[in-house]
């Protein structure tokens, strides 16, 4: 990708740590959105074992071919994230998103705009409602 970028980073999440992505233009970006999986051990491309289809970094790049910066993350107990994803709750990985949204926060981009595909949605509006700095 000519002008882009894409850095591993680590997100602290309570014990755990979530490995993941962030990519986008070489130039300051404006807006970042943030890849919520869906259900499953996904890794920060929504690839599993058996399963490979290459969405959130398809996304990623397509995003920052546009000027706008993207942050994916392996679930964790998945590809670089620690912790063990068939022992986590629903609770457990509803902070995981929060985390990442946190983290987020800290890169100096914004709008944040999330771009979920299952049900961490819910609790995603819940806390941009309450966020002025979320799109």
């Amino acid at each position: 990708m000519r002008g882009q970028r894409e850095q591993e980073v680590q997100i602290r999440s309570g014990e755990v740590t979530l490995t993941g992505a962030l990519a986008g233009p070489t130039e300051s970006s404006a807006a970042i959105v943030i890849c919520i999986h869906g259900t499953g051990p996904l890794d920060r491309d929504e690839n599993m074992p058996g399963q490979r289809l290459d969405i959130f970094n398809t996304v990623a790049h397509y995003l920052g071919e546009r000027g706008i910066s993207s942050l994916r993350y392996d679930k964790r107990g998945t590809g670089a994230s620690t912790g063990d994803y068939y022992t986590a709750g629903h609770v457990d990985l509803l902070a995981d998103v929060l985390a990442v949204i946190d983290y987020a926060r800290g890169t100096g981009h914004g709008p944040i705009s999330c771009w979920d595909t299952a049900r961490e949605r819910c609790s995603q509006r819940r806390h941009r409602a309450n966020d002025r700095s979320m799109a």
